[in-house]
């Protein structure tokens, strides 16, 4: 009795078929396109503060004064800092990437979270400054994570001092 029922009412049959072959060729996997992290793999620092209220970040008592020695730290939901830096910078752009600092690549596991990203001019590492604290050169807020994006984004972030450009992936589940 079902097979005369499709045969008696073909668009019925038409529906079904259409269904079958949706279901095989796409199949009924969910969608998989909730972001759960992004991975930064590269922070660019383009333009940053070179002195401090007119004088140089590295002022020793004696010898001459140099650039600041640049290092960088991100802080919101989970908290990271370089392990490497530059020395005796000039106002050239900076580029920290995985080949030449171990804290990248670095994971956001809160993508629609807002983050700081911060550059400190690193103090005592060349008698500069002995026994001073490292100081905060300029930081700029960011959301790592724009509805709509996939795949690696290059985005800019920039605050009066500092601009930056970092390479983000964004992680889907």
């Amino acid at each position: 009795m079902f097979y005369f029922y499709f045969m008696k009412n073909s668009s019925i049959l038409k529906f079904s078929i259409l269904a079958l072959i949706a279901v095989t060729f796409f199949g009924c996997e969910p969608d998989h396109t909730t972001i759960t992290a992004v991975r930064i793999n590269k922070i660019k620092i383009i333009n940053y503060p070179i002195l401090t209220g007119g004088s140089s970040w590295d002022d020793p008592l004696i010898g001459s004064t140099s650039g600041p020695d640049v290092s960088w730290a991100i802080t919101g939901h989970e908290n990271y800092s370089a392990s490497a830096h530059f020395t005796d910078c000039t106002g050239s752009a900076l580029e920290f990437t995985t080949t030449n600092n171990t804290a990248l690549p670095v994971f956001l596991n809160d993508p629609n979270g807002t983050y700081v990203l911060s550059i400190w001019d690193i103090d005592g590492l060349d008698g500069s400054d002995f026994a001073s604290s490292d100081d905060l050169m300029a930081s700029v807020s960011f959301t790592p994570y724009s509805s709509g994006d996939t795949g690696t984004i290059y985005a800019q972030f920039e605050d009066s001092d500092l601009k930056v450009q970092i390479e983000f992936t964004y992680l889907f589940e």
